[in-house]
């Protein structure tokens, strides 16, 4: 197809700078639009990762609390463990009995005369059970008696028996350790 431009030249200044003017003008606007789109683009990218990043901070710290939460009661688990342990030592300990200080505290009550034939001693209940021979019954009842004066023994009985023979008397007698 043929144009022909039969304008004026001043005109035809006037025609190109008129369609120069609106080819920038369209390709401006064309660019601004572009560049709304991109900005939208972006922001919309912004918004995600700030929504993402949100939600992924949340979840690290529940998560993190969850552990803290699970160390705790681990924690408070071998906290509650040693205490019940440590319960137990101090139990043993203040019902601990000490056998040699009692029998060492025993020893000296015994007349010289008497001898035992047997010891037996209860951790549990403190209770000392024994049998011995006396060469008289008087030795006997000093016995008896020793063990009666003394501040280590207490409750301590005596079959009627024991004082049925009045020489080479097989005695029994059962007395209670004090704390």
């Amino acid at each position: 197809m043929l144009n022909l431009n039969l304008l004026p030249g001043k005109e035809k200044e006037e025609f190109k700078l008129e369609l120069t003017f609106m080819f920038l003008v369209e390709f401006g606007s064309r660019m601004v639009f572009l560049a709304l789109i991109v900005v939208a683009l972006f922001f919309s990218v912004y918004l995600y990762s700030s929504t993402l990043y949100a939600a992924q901070l949340e979840q690290t710290l529940v998560q993190r609390d969850m552990v803290e939460e699970d160390k705790f009661k681990e924690i408070e688990k071998n906290v509650q463990e040693s205490n019940a342990i440590v319960e137990r030592i101090w139990d043993l300990e203040r019902n601990f009995f000490i056998f040699s200080k009692t029998i060492e505290d025993f020893i000296p009550h015994v007349p010289a005369k008497v001898y035992l034939k047997s010891f037996s001693l209860s951790a549990s209940t403190r209770q000392i059970t024994l049998t011995g021979f006396a060469p008289t019954r008087e030795e006997m009842l000093l016995f008896k008696k020793n063990l009666e004066e003394s501040r280590e023994f207490s409750e301590i009985y005596s079959p009627l028996s024991n004082l049925l023979v009045p020489k080479e008397v097989n005695f029994t007698f059962t007395l209670t350790v004090k704390k």
